[in-house]
């Protein structure tokens, strides 16, 4: 993806905390050895381009062998997610469940929510690149893997 930006919120929200770094950074320099003003905030758009590399939309898909597998990995799932500090916000319908990272609504993206989509016997997991690779690592540990 060559332009991360996934919504109009995220984009304000990129640039407020953009330009609020590049002002502590000049505050914290002090206004003698203050570099050009340029230098600054491409430091600071640089440096929280990480967020939103950390936003990309990424994919996960469990197959389970059968049916009956799918209330403990779900379990699994939802406490893993709540580790990594999500919280459950709601049933989007039957077979869906959404996640919110557990920060004010000020402070969050809704591109960062997790959300599992249950189907008979796959669960597919959509969310951030960042979390669901933590996510990823963590269930490999603890979910018994077919042999």
């Amino acid at each position: 993806m060559i332009f991360p930006l996934q919504s109009i919120r995220q984009a304000g929200s990129y640039i407020a905390v953009s330009l609020l770094g590049a002002v502590i950074v000049a505050a914290m320099i002090g206004p003698a050895d203050l570099p050009p003003a340029g230098v600054i905030l491409i430091g600071a758009f640089a440096g929280s381009s990480v967020l939103l590399h950390m936003a990309l939309p990424a994919r996960c898909v469990i197959d389970l062998e059968r049916a009956d597998e799918k209330a403990p990995v779900l379990a699994e799932l939802a406490h893993q997610i709540a580790r990594l500090g999500y919280r459950s916000a709601q049933q989007i319908d039957g077979n869906q469940r959404l996640f919110h990272p557990s920060l004010p609504a000020v402070l969050r993206w809704d591109e960062n929510c997790i959300v599992i989509q249950s189907e008979e016997r796959r669960l597919v997991i959509k969310g951030p690149h960042a979390a669901l690779k933590m996510l990823h690592a963590r269930l490999v540990k603890r979910l018994p893997m077919p042999s």
